[in-house]
């Protein structure tokens, strides 16, 4: 995989990492018994819409850009996602050249794509964006890495995909959720994401962004 080039002078110098590989895929992000709690909880708990930024770094709802719901659960269900996900961030990051020391930096978010309403999130970056007439906004610069944990995989559609990480035949990279797999990537705005449409059932994962400690 390689990361289309992309001009970073708008972060003014801010700290952005360097991957290699440019996205890291752990298999061993959350074991069968702790993804079935989490979807227990996910499950039972009430949520909330989940947002968008405007074009003014106002955060607001748009189910035409992002229809997904989320949920903060239970101190020990959040305890248990975090202790997992610090020691699969830590493992991996370990093995990064130059590498730093992360915390989480915000509350994990549990997320939930439901195909009842085509649950999907369009291409977006997760610390800045550019707006509709070219401005740049840093709308969360303590987020340095975003990490994804799929909870589950019996779902149709719900495919994450990079278009500026470009496969070896020339494609674009896209990702079929691996119940258990952890993405962890950069939150800056050479990785641009996007949720596909979830076409049926629904998909459950957990969202987390490090910052530098």
């Amino acid at each position: 995989m390689q990361l289309k080039h992309k001009d970073m002078s708008p972060y003014q110098g801010a700290y952005y990492p360097t991957f290699n590989p440019v996205l890291i895929i752990d298999t061993n992000g959350a074991p069968p018994e702790l993804r079935s709690q989490f979807i227990t909880e996910l499950g039972g708990a009430s949520s909330n819409r989940s947002g968008v930024f405007d074009d003014l770094g106002k955060e607001i709802t748009n189910d035409d850009c992002r229809s997904s719901s989320y949920c903060f659960v239970n101190s020990e269900t959040l305890k248990l996602a975090k202790n997992r996900l610090d020691f699969v961030v830590k493992w991996q990051l370990d093995q990064q050249v130059n590498s730093r020391n992360y915390e989480l930096c915000e509350g994990l978010q549990f997320l939930k794509y439901d195909g009842a309403n085509q649950g999907k999130f369009l291409p977006h970056t997760d610390n800045a964006y550019f707006s509709a007439n070219g401005t740049f906004l840093y709308t969360s610069p303590q987020r340095i890495l975003t990490t994804l944990t799929f909870l589950n995989d019996n779902f149709e559609g719900g495919e994450i995909a990079f278009p500026d990480i470009i496969m070896p035949d020339g494609s674009s990279f896209i990702m079929k959720p691996i119940s258990g797999t952890t993405l962890i990537f950069p939150a800056d705005i050479r990785y641009t994401h996007e949720v596909k449409p979830v076409t049926k059932g629904v998909r459950y994962s957990i969202v987390g962004w490090y910052g530098l400690t």
